[in-house]
Parts: structure tokens; C-alpha cells; sequence
């Protein structure tokens, strides 16, 4: 039997990352499960880094040039 990994949704990183009020909590608790899980048990898409920081940005007010918005966002996905 082939396990499959599991796809983590873009909305898990911005829930997480953006401290959301209902959805941050239970987010950070998936993180914690993906950090401790064998390697390969779950994936997201490539475009979950580029798409994170502009939906952060927006949230926020920053902009894109500034990298340290954007290193802080992707620093933490990789």
C-alpha cells in the first residue's frame, strides 16, 4: 500500500502567520503536527510561498518590497 501525503491548504499558513482571531490557535496546532511528522507526510503547492505573502501583505498593510515581510513569512513555510 502507497501513503499518499497529506496537502496542507494555503489557509492553514495565513491562519498561522496572521494570528487569525477564530482559526490562528487551531493553525498553529497543525504546524506543530507537520514540524513533528516524518518527512514527506505532507505538501503543499509551490505557489502556497508565492501567494502567502501577498494575502499576509494585504492583511497587514505591508508591501512586497519590503523583505523583511516577505523573509519573515517564507522563512517560517521552509
Amino acid at each position: 500500500m502507497v501513503d499518499f501525503p497529506t496537502y496542507v491548504d494555503i489557509n492553514v499558513f495565513v491562519y498561522w502567520l496572521g494570528n487569525h482571531p477564530s482559526f490562528g490557535e487551531t493553525a498553529h496546532g497543525w504546524i506543530k503536527r507537520i514540524e513533528e511528522a516524518p518527512r514527506g507526510r505532507y505538501m503543499t503547492s509551490s505557489l502556497t510561498l508565492y501567494e502567502t505573502p501577498v494575502i499576509i501583505a494585504s492583511l497587514t498593510g505591508g508591501i512586497l518590497r519590503d523583505s523583511s515581510l516577505v523573509e519573515g513569512v517564507i522563512n517560517p513555510i521552509t
